[in-house]
C-alpha cells in the first residue's frame, strides 16, 4: 500500500515546517503541491531531500507554481499541459515507480477563474471574464490532453487544486453558492467531461455521498465554522481506480497557526 497525498500549500516557505510534519507523520509515497508561489531556485529542496524525496518542480515568481515530491526517482517530466500555450506555471507531471511498476502523477493547479483587475471594478459577469474563459480553456486543453493519454492504459492520478465544486455536496450551502465561481454550471460541465473519458474522483469513489471539504475561507473564518468547499481533488485512471483502498481529508493541518486555506487530501493505493 502507499499514499499520494495533494495539497495547495499556499506558500511553500510559508509552510515548509508544516509539510515537513506531514511527511515525517504520513510517509507518503507521492506528494503534489500547487501554489508554492516560488522560483525554482527558492524552493527549499535540501529539507525535504533530506527525508529521502525526489523533487520536480515548476515554479513562478510571487504567483502559483506546482511541484511532485516521490520516495522513487521521477523520469519523463513535463512542465505544462502538452499543446496548451501558457505563461503559468500550474502542470507538472512525472513518471515513478511503485515496486518497479510504472506509475504516472501530475499535479495540477487549474485557474480560479474569477474577474480580476479592471473586470472586476466594472462588475463583469464571472462567465464573460478573461479568467473565466481561460479557465474553460485550461480545463478543455486538460481533457484533450487526459483522452489521449487514457487510451493508453497507463496507471495515472492527477491531483491538485481544481478550483471546481462538482457536486451540490461539495459546497455547504448550495443556495449561497449559486452563480459563483468555483460552482458554475460551466465549471462542472467541464470536470465532470474529464470523468466521462473514463477517469474516477477517487475521494467521491470512496467517500460515496459524504458531505467533506478540502477549502475553508480564511476572511469569513470557514473552517470554525464548517463552511468549505471540496475543490482539491485526486483524479485517477481505471487502473488506479480499481486499486482504491481508503481516503483521508486532513483537517488537523488547517488548524495550525498560520495554515493554507486548503487540507491536505490522502488516498490510499494497492496495485
Amino acid at each position: 500500500m502507499f499514499k499520494i497525498i495533494t495539497w495547495n500549500v499556499n506558500s511553500i516557505r510559508t509552510r515548509i515546517d508544516q509539510l515537513i510534519m506531514l511527511l515525517q507523520k504520513e510517509s507518503p509515497a507521492v506528494v503534489l503541491l500547487q501554489e508554492i508561489k516560488c522560483e525554482n531556485s527558492q524552493f527549499p529542496q535540501n529539507e525535504i531531500q533530506d527525508l529521502g524525496y525526489n523533487i520536480a518542480i515548476f515554479g513562478q515568481k510571487s504567483y502559483n507554481g506546482v511541484a511532485i515530491l516521490s520516495k522513487f526517482p521521477l523520469e519523463d517530466i513535463k512542465y505544462g499541459i502538452p499543446n496548451f500555450e501558457d505563461k503559468e506555471s500550474r502542470y507538472i507531471e512525472a513518471v515513478t515507480y511503485f515496486d518497479n511498476v510504472a506509475f504516472k502523477v501530475a499535479s495540477i493547479y487549474v485557474p480560479n477563474g474569477s474577474a480580476t483587475g479592471e473586470e472586476a471594478k466594472k462588475n463583469i459577469k464571472a462567465h464573460k471574464s478573461n479568467r473565466f474563459q481561460y479557465k474553460l480553456s485550461f480545463m478543455d486543453a486538460l481533457k484533450s490532453y487526459l483522452k489521449l493519454e487514457i487510451e493508453k492504459g497507463e496507471h495515472f492520478a492527477i491531483g491538485g487544486d481544481i478550483n471546481i465544486a462538482p457536486n451540490d455536496i461539495d459546497v455547504y450551502d448550495v443556495k449561497r453558492w449559486e452563480g459563483k465561481v468555483c460552482f458554475l454550471p460551466e465549471e462542472k460541465l467541464k470536470f465532470h467531461s474529464i470523468l466521462n473519458l473514463g477517469f474516477s474522483d477517487a475521494v467521491r469513489v470512496l467517500a460515496d455521498n459524504k458531505p467533506i471539504f478540502s477549502w475553508y475561507d480564511y476572511r469569513t473564518r470557514g473552517f470554525d465554522t464548517g463552511k468549505g468547499l471540496r475543490i482539491d481533488h485526486i483524479i485517477t485512471s481505471p487502473s488506479v481506480t480499481d486499486s482504491l483502498k481508503n481516503y483521508s481529508i486532513l483537517d488537523f493541518y488547517r488548524g495550525l497557526e498560520k495554515p493554507s486555506d486548503h487540507v491536505p487530501v490522502l488516498v490510499e493505493v494497492i496495485l
